[in-house]
């Protein structure tokens, strides 16, 4: 992170004098501990809702997915066991979307 901002400083700072440059370096580099802390938990929630989502997957449509796949090779696609399991299959999938949005 600190050599992206790094970056973009020397992109930021062509052509001006070093005065200027340590002045806006100043302005723009150092991250307050703060800020870095509050970053961290965002990262640390959204890791969080990402494994929860899958685990709602893992447990909640898994099993509905391979039922869709089954009555699509054993009925067809426009079949009425086929179009039913294929409905509560993206239904589950729709209510865990709803639970667990992405951010």
């Amino acid at each position: 992170m600190q050599n992206t901002q790094k970056n973009m400083a020397d992109n930021c700072t062509k052509g001006l004098e070093e005065q200027d440059v340590v002045q806006l370096c100043a302005q723009c580099i150092p991250l307050t501990s703060e800020a870095i802390l509050k970053q961290a938990k965002l990262i640390q929630h959204e890791a969080a809702l990402s494994a929860a989502r899958s685990h709602a997957y893992q447990a909640e449509t898994d099993g509905l997915a391979l039922k869709y796949l089954a009555a699509q090779a054993q009925y067809g696609e426009c079949h009425e066991y086929t179009v039913s399991a294929k409905t509560r299959w993206l239904s589950a999938r729709e209510a865990i979307q709803a639970r667990y949005p992405k951010s």
